[in-house]
């Protein structure tokens, strides 16, 4: 048990402000070392934010139990969905299903079978609550690490549309196992049909918002209000869904890769497309932030309450997790061979993978953000007015889970990639970029060559603008045909770049120089950087 004198210092009651600032000021300092770090970064996060939950002074912060799902789940879900490639998705959807449903039942019904053996008393509906609540992984964390690790770009896609569409199916079993604690009914007919109902209602009602927000977008021609219709689409979609009674976050998915796909062409303005992106990496990162901070302030009073100081629920806690990273290692190696086995069109237009890439994905399997919101989420109190059984229990099993798979699979996932050296697929997409950036390229020159010769179309223009693609397509074309002379183009365009780096610094230095000098104001220098920064980015 905490000492509770010790926290009631001068500091919280006289200034709490300053505690939450240092919190905030603590959090940032830790997420900027972790991006220097191999390391993922909800690993420091977590930690991070559990050590400030028993810092004497740190204002104790509570958040209704419904307002979790509402606030943090539709951006956090739409984030994931607006970078999905629906292509690859299609692509890989049995894969990716399998895991999506088949592993999430599977991961709840044996967490729910361990825990209830496990804890004393808990009541079956309880233990699916758990099961549910930690079924879903977490693109967040996976992404975290695969993006500095050679990955086969396969096992990106699938565990990347996983981690989305298990979110949906998670979280609708969660809110059936809900149900049932809540109204201590349960009815097995009634709890599929619900399930149905809330995955087909959900999909059906993203891609209606999906149709329509596409609509509504495509007349609007104001950047920043186009990116404030981009936020707002996840609640857009997850609103009108649960108010229907069906899924919330399925309806999200759905609207957001949607959207995601039809962006580029809704989005004229590159500017806008620009700004887009970057606010939905930085709403992503902002909300897992609050989010592991959130379990953490509040895991020390768990503690308090349950006497988790004997080390039991500590040891529970441990195995739930390795029922979690066994039960998806037992699980991917038939989902991946039954269906070849049983289908000969499939053993034809798809190469079985070897065993390695099987169990990395298997490997890939963290537990995030939505478990955590998931867990805060859980109600309060039942129908009759009595405390939902064992909740402080639930969410601290919740965590240990998450703790379990970020540092057991999280850590160790660069060292079992560099020990399977899992077979690459990156030789498909590097010729297929190379092909994609050759036929735009010759687009572009027929386009130019179509304006010769008007009046406004200068001629050292045109040819200015001719040479740089001309270039272009002998470089995409080496690449194609593994010319001896990929390796020049190579060099020559990489130390292209460093000549126009090494230019646009001196611009910059000169820009700050003269508004420092107070010759040109602040906004001059912001429009000229950012004319700088969109060169920087579309060099190729």
């Amino acid at each position: 048990m905490r000492d509770d004198a010790a926290g009631m210092n001068l500091l919280e009651l006289a200034h709490p402000e300053l505690a939450l600032l240092a919190v905030v000021a603590i959090l940032a300092i830790v997420a900027t070392a972790a991006q220097k770090s191999k390391l993922p970064y909800p690993i420091y996060l977590l930690l991070v934010g559990v050590g400030i939950g028993f810092i004497p002074g740190v204002p104790e912060i509570e958040i209704e139990p419904e307002l979790i799902f509402l606030v943090f789940l539709p951006p956090l879900v739409y984030a994931a969905g607006y970078f999905t490639s629906l292509r690859e998705l299609r692509r890989n959807l049995r894969a990716v299903s399998l895991l999506a449903i088949g592993l999430v039942a599977a991961t709840m019904l044996t967490v729910a079978v361990v825990a209830h053996a496990l804890v004393p008393g808990m009541p079956w509906a309880v233990a699916f609550v758990l099961g549910a609540i930690v079924s879903p992984t977490d693109t967040v964390a996976a992404a975290a690490v695969l993006e500095r690790l050679k990955v086969p770009r396969r096992i990106k896609h699938i565990t990347e549309g996983e981690s989305l569409l298990n979110d949906g199916t998670g979280l609708v079993l969660f809110s059936v196992a809900v149900g049932v604690v809540v109204s201590g009914d349960f009815s097995a007919g009634d709890a599929a049909f619900k399930f149905v109902v809330n995955i087909i209602g959900g999909l059906a009602v993203g891609v209606g918002v999906g149709f329509v927000y596409a609509a509504l977008r495509r007349f609007n021609q104001h950047g920043p209000t186009d990116v404030l219709l981009s936020v707002l689409a996840g609640y857009a979609a997850y609103m009108p869904a649960e108010l229907l009674h069906v899924s919330g976050v399925l309806a999200t998915a759905a609207c957001s890769i949607w959207l995601g796909w039809r962006t580029p062409k809704i989005v004229r303005d590159p500017e806008t497309r620009i700004q887009i992106n970057a606010v939905w990496v930085n709403v992503n990162y902002a909300i897992n932030t609050i989010l592991f901070l959130l379990v953490g302030l509040q895991l020390p009073r768990i503690l308090d309450q349950l006497g988790a100081g004997n080390g039991r629920f500590w040891l529970d806690a441990v195995l739930i997790g390795l029922v979690v990273i066994v039960t998806r290692l037992v699980w991917v190696f038939p989902a991946t061979w039954i269906p070849r086995r049983l289908s000969a069109r499939i053993r034809e237009d798809e190469e079985t993978p070897s065993w390695r890439n099987v169990f990395l994905v298997g490997w890939i399997g963290m537990r995030g953000s939505v478990t955590l919101a998931a867990a805060l989420a859980i109600p309060l109190t039942v129908n009759s007015g009595a405390d939902f059984p064992m909740r402080d229990l639930v969410i601290f099993f919740a965590f240990g889970t998450i703790l379990m798979t970020l540092v057991v699979q999280g850590l160790t996932l660069p060292k079992v990639i560099a020990v399977l050296k899992p077979a690459h697929d990156n030789d498909f997409f590097e010729r297929a970029e190379a092909y994609a950036r050759l036929k735009a390229a010759q687009a572009a020159i027929t386009a130019i060559e179509a304006v010769n010769g008007e009046e406004w179309a200068r001629e050292d223009t045109i040819e200015r603008m001719r040479g740089m693609y001309e270039y272009r397509i002998r470089r995409q074309g080496a690449r194609l045909d593994d010319d001896d002379d990929t390796t020049e183009y190579e060099e020559r365009t990489r130390d292209y770049k460093r000549l126009v780096a090494i230019a646009h610094q001196a611009e910059r230095e000169v820009l700050y120089t003269l508004r420092d000098s107070s010759t040109i104001s602040d906004e001059v220098v912001d429009v000229i950087n950012r004319d700088l920064d969109y060169e920087d980015v579309r060099m190729l």
